[in-house]
């Protein structure tokens, strides 16, 4: 599998057996392979496993809301994809080793 133009993916997600990528303009792309097989073939500098559903780009999330309850990620197109507790700590410290935030 070769995926090509990654800076133009904003998110991977697991849909009712198949995987869907949004790129930016709202484009999908659907694969019949499951999340684990593109995550392998993404660079890993790029992109992170943010739930157990979900990958994004990291230079596509505008904003990460931390509740009492819930924690979200807002991405360029607007979409709201959830984050997991256990994910939280890898996302920030990616997003710190590569100056996104401070």
């Amino acid at each position: 599998m070769v995926i090509h133009l990654t800076n133009e993916i904003v998110c991977v997600e697991k849909c009712n057996g198949y995987t869907v990528a949004t790129l930016m303009g709202k484009k999908q792309l659907i694969m019949e392979c499951s999340l684990e097989i593109v995550e392998k073939h993404l660079p890993a500098n790029t992109f992170a496993r943010v739930h157990k559903g979900f990958l994004v780009n990291i230079a596509k999330i505008i904003e990460i809301v931390i509740k009492k309850n819930s924690q979200t990620i807002i991405l360029t197109n607007g979409r709201t994809i959830p984050l997991a507790k256990r994910k939280k700590r890898h996302l920030l410290n990616k997003l710190r080793r590569d100056s996104i935030i401070v």
